[in-house]
């Protein structure tokens, strides 16, 4: 009785923090597997995987892109046939190291995941009908009843920042909300006019939310920095090229690319310097 056990399990336990780990690790080795099945190289099927914390890959004509997320194989591409190729690959490598499985969806041009619906014909991404409407009900009823927890609001909070997700301008509406359900918590309290006011006009926008992918890139940028005391905002004359290549990098990623988000950094000091009069200082270092 007094022997200790330990379990071991065939499978990843729920609740361990790396079982998503190794799950999506185990997905991406699936699907480069797979395109070494299809005859393409290693080095180029990498370079199809999309993967955090680095540039997402380009979609030729012809190409595929590989997206994994944790047990979800997804493939990208603008070719109806290589998709049906890859599904197929994909199945016969999950077979061959015994891994059950079930195919979802088969060249399919509109995609509906994690709320979201990527529409590949209209080239656009909005949330998802059910969800757009039930959010919708959701703040017509707290708008009319007035009164909620501060808890409650950061529910509904929650929710407002994941359907603006698509559009994150909208985001800009919100303030008294989150102020609302900071101070009050568990308590319930009346909603003052202003959160009110906030809530009826996502409420207006909701159903119009969304993305376009085919949208052009403006031929001026913007750059804008904020304080107490007033803010700062400078343009200047860029090519859709350089927004194209600046864009598929993050800030929060740092300097893992150093030399091409130098470079970027390097021509838009320069280009701001030119209208504005200021020293380069150290912008190319």
């Amino acid at each position: 009785p007094d022997e200790p056990l330990y379990a071991c399990l065939s499978t990843l336990p729920m609740g361990w923090s790396w079982s998503l780990y190794f799950c999506h690790d185990v997905t991406t080795e699936c699907m480069l597997a797979a395109e070494a099945r299809r005859g393409v190289p290693g080095e180029i099927a990498e370079q199809g995987v999309l993967r955090g914390h680095r540039a997402p890959p380009h979609l030729a004509d012809n190409g595929v892109i590989l997206a994994p997320y944790v047990d979800n194989a997804n493939y990208i591409t603008c070719n109806a046939d290589i998709a049906e190729q890859c599904v197929g690959a994909l199945g016969d490598e999950l077979r061959a190291r015994g891994l059950a499985h079930r195919v979802e969806a088969r060249a399919v041009s509109c995609l509906d995941a994690i709320g979201l619906r990527l529409d590949g014909r209209r080239l656009c991404v909005t949330n998802l009908p059910r969800r757009v409407w039930r959010l919708w009900r959701a703040l017509i009823a707290l708008t009319q009843q007035g009164r909620c927890s501060g808890d409650v609001l950061r529910v509904i909070n929650g929710h407002i920042v994941h359907a603006c997700g698509v559009f994150r301008p909208a985001l800009s509406v919100l303030g008294a909300c989150f102020k609302f359900a900071n101070q009050h918590g568990t308590t319930t309290a009346t909603l003052p006019v202003e959160a009110r006011g906030e809530l009826w006009s996502i409420a207006a926008i909701l159903p119009v939310l969304g993305t376009d992918l085919g949208r052009p890139f403006a031929a001026t940028a913007f750059s804008s920095d904020a304080s107490l005391r007033g803010y700062a905002l400078h343009s200047t004359a860029v090519s859709a090229d350089l927004v194209a290549g600046a864009v598929r990098l993050r800030e929060r990623w740092r300097f893992r690319e150093p030399q091409f988000a130098g470079s970027i950094a390097s021509t838009f000091a320069r280009a701001a310097a030119r209208h504005t009069d200021a020293p380069l200082g150290d912008f190319d270092q």
